[in-house]
């Protein structure tokens, strides 16, 4: 009599077994009939349906997959296996809602379950990017995250991760004014989080993946280019000095000249900014143009509203000369008093001096007031 009860249960380890070695060798068709068998056997059969859906899912056919995972789920609702597989088919199907609430339902039956985690957060991540929602992507982020650091190593995670990074790299990065789907730097706290975000990119993706591999490349030469230093001054500042001093050596005013061409020199230099400092000039509403180019613009408005009348031709080119002669030299002038005052502002803005000195003063106040305390 224990040998009638003992035969199905061994025939259906067996067949189990003959399952696992098909599906292991990509024998479909032998995998599938002999899963049929099974469910003959026993139609509540909940590890039948289970294989009968990997089956399905190792061909590519995530509709059947799903017709035999909600099988399963409805023989043992509490089982989070069962869940689990059915996100994995709608996750096959792209269908990311219906994705997470399986994987959801199974982290709730099981929360400690590290791999549930992550597919949780691999979803919420895109449902974050593909719906625009800062606030999902980053939950998302977080989660998966927090299962990687866990120790899970999934390949779907890996390149879940390395994708959102690869969002999260720019994310803190203004939209360019101009050219749509384009975003660009104007702090350096940009770039660092930037590189914080492409480090993990990098542990995490694999090589072959040109997918991601291609626009780290991209991001990671950006940001080295926006670090670069370039001369982002106005040239026309930079020209007084030197056209100054040149006629002063031509009039002997050396005492004068040689200052004058320093000044140039140092106002080149002065200027000399990274690039994403730089990008502030793109944002007008936000940037203010220095004192001494408003000064100018302000003049050359002025100046633009005078009209020059002449009783002859001669006359006329002669007093429009005067006028540029004059006005020029104006110009000119105001360009020489106020342009230490820009240069002495730009070595401690584009070279970082001021934060230094700030952090000195505080530094210096600090500990005076502990003295005193």
């Amino acid at each position: 009599m224990v040998c009638l009860f003992q035969k199905p249960k061994h025939m259906k380890s067996q067949l189990s077994q003959d399952i696992r070695t098909a599906l292991d060798q990509d024998n479909f068709s032998e995998a599938l009939q002999k899963t049929q068998q099974l469910i003959s056997m026993d139609p509540a059969d909940f590890d039948a349906y289970l294989l009968n859906g990997d089956i399905f899912l190792r061909m590519g056919n995530g509709a059947k997959a799903v017709e035999n995972y909600e099988k399963a789920v409805s023989i043992r609702p509490h089982e989070a296996e069962a869940f689990f597989k059915l996100g994995n088919a709608y996750d096959h199907q792209e269908d990311i809602q219906k994705s997470l609430n399986q994987y959801q339902s199974a982290r709730r039956l099981e929360p400690g379950n590290n791999l549930y985690m992550a597919c949780v957060g691999r979803q919420l991540n895109k449902k974050g990017i593909e719906s625009k929602n800062i606030n999902l992507e980053n939950e998302g982020l977080a989660i998966m995250e927090q299962a990687y650091q866990a120790g899970v190593r999934e390949e779907n995670l890996n390149e879940q991760l390395s994708i959102a990074h690869l969002y999260q790299a720019t994310n803190s990065w203004l939209e360019h004014p101009e050219k749509e789907n384009f975003s660009v730097p104007t702090e350096k706290v940009h770039l660092e989080h930037a590189k914080i975000h492409l480090e993990w990119v990098r542990n995490l993706y694999d090589r072959s993946n040109q997918a991601i591999g291609k626009p780290l490349t991209e991001l990671d030469e950006l940001v080295r280019d926006m670090e670069k230093r370039h001369f982002a001054g106005y040239p026309y500042l930079r020209k007084v000095p030197f056209i100054s001093g040149a006629v002063f050596f031509v009039f002997g005013f050396k005492i004068l000249a040689i200052p004058t061409l320093l000044m140039g020199v140092a106002y080149h230099f002065s200027q000399f900014q990274p690039r994403y400092m730089a990008n502030r000039q793109l944002f007008k509403g936000s940037y203010r143009e220095p004192f001494i180019v408003r000064r100018l613009d302000q003049m050359n408005e002025t100046l633009s509203g005078i009209t020059i009348w002449s009783s002859s031709l001669s006359n006329l080119f002669f007093n429009k000369f005067l006028f540029a002669l004059v006005f020029g030299t104006i110009r000119f002038g105001m360009v020489l008093m106020m342009l230490p005052y820009e240069i002495v502002k730009g070595f401690l803005n584009n070279y970082g001096l001021k934060q230094q000195l700030v952090e000195k003063v505080k530094s210096s106040a600090a500990q005076l007031s502990a003295v005193k305390n």
